[in-house]
């Protein structure tokens, strides 16, 4: 998986704004996140899941988080990352195993 801190942030993906870049010497953009944060946020959504009961989430709630979380986690150390996308992937499990098909997408999603 790549992280987002190896993603280089070149002149190609802001070429349509060079005119304006050059016309104000702006700096190219410098993209992060605080560490911190990002894993208080994933706790509360780890809470979240376990607190949600037999059925997890709602539907469109659990596909928001089966978006987010993965994205969330490229922020994070590698080791730290899996940790998290396993705790993830496996309260996903618990609430799509009474929910027919999410059982199949959440195990192929996580690498189950």
């Amino acid at each position: 998986m790549c992280r987002l801190s190896e993603i280089p942030m070149g002149r190609a993906p802001l070429d349509i704004f060079v005119a304006d870049a050059e016309l104000f010497g702006a700096p190219l953009p410098v993209y992060s996140s605080d560490p911190e944060r990002v894993r208080a946020r994933l706790r509360a959504v780890r809470d979240e899941m376990r607190n949600a009961g037999e059925h997890g989430p709602e539907p469109s709630r659990r596909r928001l988080l089966e978006t987010i979380v993965p994205e969330m986690t490229l922020w994070l150390p590698e080791d730290e990352a899996g940790q998290f996308r396993q705790v993830f992937g496996a309260a996903l499990a618990r609430g799509a195993a009474s929910q027919p098909g999410a059982a199949r997408i959440a195990g192929a999603q996580y690498g189950r």
